[in-house]
């Protein structure tokens, strides 16, 4: 297992562990039923908020070069409800060589359009593995969104809980 790997099951499965307890903790507790479900799901929000945080964390730590990229397409994918997503097409040169990538994430958000010039990061040892800045920007915006909903669910639980 390399290490990317064993940081995201270390992370699984410490989520794992803390959503046992709040489980556990709502049986123990069963008369404050209501805290409890706030708790946990505050607890849950929080999870997702670490494990958005982890992945963060280490695409930045393989993707440290800084260039620019020019948004060439577009590519669209069908869900299974029959919603579709676009997805940025960019292109760029890294050590004489030219890349092209669909971003992971789609344009929902910041809207770019063909021609359009954009700041990337790249992984120097692996420059097809890259990132467009704006677009993790907003992925460190919901993190932020998830931990504070998060943080509000635990406290209000927390606090009903002991009044």
């Amino acid at each position: 297992m390399n290490n990317e790997n064993g940081f995201i099951l270390k992370n699984i499965l410490i989520c794992v562990a803390l959503i046992f307890a709040a489980v556990a903790g709502s049986f123990i507790f069963t008369d404050h039923i209501t805290q409890i479900v706030l708790m946990t799901i505050g607890l849950i929000f929080m999870i997702v908020a670490r494990i958005i945080e982890t992945l963060n964390i280490d695409k930045k730590e393989r993707c440290s070069y800084t260039t620019f990229a020019t948004i060439t397409g577009q590519s669209a994918k069908t869900d299974s409800n029959g919603s579709t997503s676009y997805y940025p097409v960019y292109t760029y040169t890294y050590a004489g060589k030219e890349y092209t990538t669909v971003s992971s994430t789609t344009d929902s958000t910041i809207r770019k359009r063909i021609g359009d010039e954009v700041e990337i990061f790249l992984n120097p040892d692996d420059p097809e593995d890259s990132y467009i800045a704006d677009y993790q920007k907003t992925i460190q915006l919901l993190q932020r969104v998830f931990q504070v909903i998060g943080i509000i669910l635990l406290a209000a639980g927390a606090a009903t809980l002991f009044l």
